[in-house]
């Protein structure tokens, strides 16, 4: 029911090599846990109560087969933002396209190099590893049947039940190994034709949720499922309106055979922002809608079930209807009375045309009154957001500028950058910077750049020198970074830590931390074990070279390795 804007189309390249491109800090990473649920609460291996304060982030399941926002801002900038405010678990659309590899567009590669090659498939474990690196829970959402609608049914005339299965369980085997991975949200948002317990095998979507639960687990029991509600029914069913994925009204009469310890009800519910249903309109709302929340889906709380909403969001003003932020206040208060603090907010994106995002329209900034009340819903203190720094930002003379750096190429060897230069102040003044420098200035333009030692500074030409208010200018240089020693990179320069990221016995995924233990600035390559043929990879070119070996080698952006400093990458192998 929600609507989507498309992005604009930058384009990478479906991958024809293994050379892809996640930045991961692999070592010490810790063993998948069994997630479970106690009491209404999912629990990690420990028994440690697992709160989930989540947002969707969206866009693996559209034409895009990327997460959307990559053509504004850097992947592992927004993920940091996202800790950063409180956000501790995300829940990521997908459809099949990408699960099978289909190629990546909106991704700009200057602001994300780390994805040149990649098909969906491959930007999609990136992104997971990611997350779980940060600490960040991850809940796949089977989203779509496609790239372009929500489906009714769990299948349809072009994608089969057994399809449906299969991509499950792939999901479930692929990540089988990554710890902070919880769960599968079977299928998002059945409607129309879909039951619930009226004996029908071909819409009943309790017996196909039995059966999807059954697949999942038999593949990766750590996980737990999260089941979605219908829309309307005739029969154990209240006449009022409901919504998308967000009756469960029916699970008085046919409860679900899936065990409650692995089991999370996700219902839906918009406001008026989505449609304008008949009790909005009603003279006694916004109290009139606890009694409907309740009857929906609050009840399963009560009987004891996990009740996680994975999807509840509004514009909350901004673009939207005022009613919209009465329905969203009242929401978020009945939740807390509730005990319901654990979903997922909709969306993080911007781009949802009808509930807006958690991140403003530039992708960066945050609706901090969105913010205040999901900071109420999740129990924690107010907080302002912190400024999303710019990549390396050196420091300006005073404080009267705003730097921000983009690189514009990197071949390994070297390098050029992009500055711009903004007069923050409420004066005209004269810009300068310096910061710390380690390569050979090749050339500069828009700036008198010079080097000085273990610095560089620059300052602006006779004619973009002086700012104003608000002004801009920009300059950039390129650089060579320092060459090898003339001894040349020895194996013995590069120690390597190897950590298993899953095995499920036909396969396995290793992940790999490169450190130059020598003394000189080096081109890293090393040779590992390997069982059987490499099915992916990410940020090295790993190659078979027989014997039961592979060997790696870095891309573009990690070529090169400064005294004591470490890259990660990883690779996927099939016995």
């Amino acid at each position: 029911m929600k609507r989507i804007f498309q992005s604009p189309m930058f384009s990478a390249p479906r991958a024809g090599t293994l050379a892809l491109g996640i930045v991961l800090a692999l070592g010490g990473a810790s063993a998948a846990q069994a997630y479970q649920v106690q009491s209404g609460k999912i629990h990690d291996d420990a028994g440690q109560r697992i709160a989930l304060r989540g947002v969707n982030w969206f866009g693996f399941e559209t034409a895009s087969h990327a997460p959307h926002g990559l053509w504004a801002r850097n992947a592992d900038d927004m993920i940091a933002q996202m800790k950063s405010l409180g956000v501790n678990a995300v829940r990521l659309p997908v459809a099949p396209a990408t699960l099978h590899g289909a190629s990546v567009t909106s991704v700009s590669l200057a602001l994300n190099p780390q994805f040149a090659g990649m098909n969906g498939l491959q930007v999609l474990d990136y992104i997971v590893h990611a997350l779980d690196q940060a600490g960040i829970y991850v809940l796949l959402d089977h989203h779509r049947p496609d790239d372009e609608a929500i489906s009714a049914l769990w299948y349809t005339a072009s994608y089969s039940e057994k399809q449906w299965l299969d991509d499950l369980k792939l999901m479930a085997a692929r990540y089988k190994g990554v710890p902070h991975v919880l769960g599968i949200d079977l299928k998002n948002e059945p409607h129309g034709p879909a039951t619930w317990g009226v004996g029908n095998p071909s819409t009943d979507w309790n017996l196909a949720a039995e059966r999807a639960a059954q697949a999942v687990l038999s593949v990766n029991d750590r996980l737990v499922v999260f089941v979605g509600g219908i829309e309307e029914q005739a029969t154990c069913s209240g006449a009022h309106a409901h919504g998308w994925g967000g009756n469960l009204e029916p699970l008085r009469c046919m409860p679900l055979s899936i065990p409650q310890n692995k089991l999370v009800f996700a219902p839906h519910f918009y406001g008026p922002d989505i449609y304008m249903y008949s009790y909005f309109s009603d003279p006694a709302f916004p109290a009139n809608m606890p009694a409907i929340w309740q009857a929906n889906f609050g009840f399963a709380r009560d009987m004891g079930h996990a009740v996680m909403p994975t999807e509840f969001g509004s514009r909350y003003g901004h673009g939207g209807l005022a009613l919209d932020k009465v329905w969203f206040d009242a929401a978020i208060d009945w939740m807390v009375g509730k005990d319901l603090r654990d979903g997922f907010f909709w969306s993080w994106n911007p781009n949802s045309s009808d509930t807006g995002g958690l991140l403003k329209d530039d992708w960066t900034n945050v609706w901090t009154d969105k913010l205040a009340r999901l900071q109420t819903l999740w129990g924690v203190a107010p907080s302002t957001p912190p400024v999303v720094p710019p990549p390396e930002s050196p420091a300006a003379s005073g404080d009267a500028f705003s730097i921000s750096r983009v690189v514009d190429s990197d071949w390994g060897a070297g390098y050029c950058v992009s500055y711009s230069v903004l007069n923050v102040s409420d004066h005209a003044a004269q810009w300068a910077t310096s910061f710390g420098f380690q390569d050979k200035l090749d050339r500069a333009w828009n700036a008198v750049v010079t080097v000085d030692g273990a610095s560089i500074k620059a300052k602006g030409e006779s004619w973009n020198s002086s700012l104003q208010p608000g002004q801009k200018a920009s300059f950039g240089y390129c650089a060579t970074r320092p060459a090898p020693s003339s001894a040349g990179a020895t194996a013995t320069q590069f120690q390597t830590q190897l950590t298993s990221l899953g095995d499920w016995g036909k396969g396995y995924c290793t992940g790999v931390r490169v450190t130059n233990t020598s003394k000189t600035v080096a081109a890293w390559s090393v040779t590992l074990p390997l069982e059987g043929r490499i099915t992916s990879a990410w940020s090295a070119n790993v190659t078979a070279v027989g014997g039961g070996k592979a060997k790696a080698s870095g891309l573009k952006w990690n070529a090169y390795l400064n005294p004591g400093a470490s890259t990660s990458f990883g690779f996927c192998a099939s016995r």
